[in-house]
């Protein structure tokens, strides 16, 4: 949990640099988001080798809502902005620019393998 903290606190950070009124809201949705591609993955890899073939759309809504729900409840009152930024305000420069390239390796990552996997399945590629 703790690098999803991280990716929380790095783009709340980024969202309240840019003045958006509720940057917890898009750092919150994008950890959600992340869980969840995470999550996709791993049933399609697992799916592929005991070959299921379920209907999982009413399990992907709710597990995203749930998600969503999860990490607004831990980012508002268990780790809230604060006692995050208590962890890394300190953070030397060189050190976070090379965590930021990986937490744009680790999105861009995340939202690209599911993409693949559709692609090879449905012989698009």
């Amino acid at each position: 949990m703790k690098y999803f903290d991280y990716i929380y606190y790095r783009v709340y950070s980024t969202y309240q640099k840019w003045r958006e009124p509720d940057p917890w809201i898009y750092a919150s949705i994008l950890v959600a988001l992340m869980q969840f591609l995470n999550l996709l993955v791993i049933y399609l890899i697992v799916d592929e080798l005991i070959n299921t073939s379920t209907n999982l759309k009413p399990v992907i809504v709710v597990l995203i809502v749930a998600l969503i729900g999860f990490n607004f409840q831990r980012y508002s009152k268990v780790k809230s902005f604060e006692k995050l930024k208590d962890l890394w305000k300190e953070e030397q420069k060189e050190i976070k620019k090379k965590k930021g390239w990986f937490i744009v390796l680790y999105i861009t990552t995340s939202v690209l393998l599911p993409i693949a996997y559709g692609l090879i399945k449905h012989n698009i590629i």
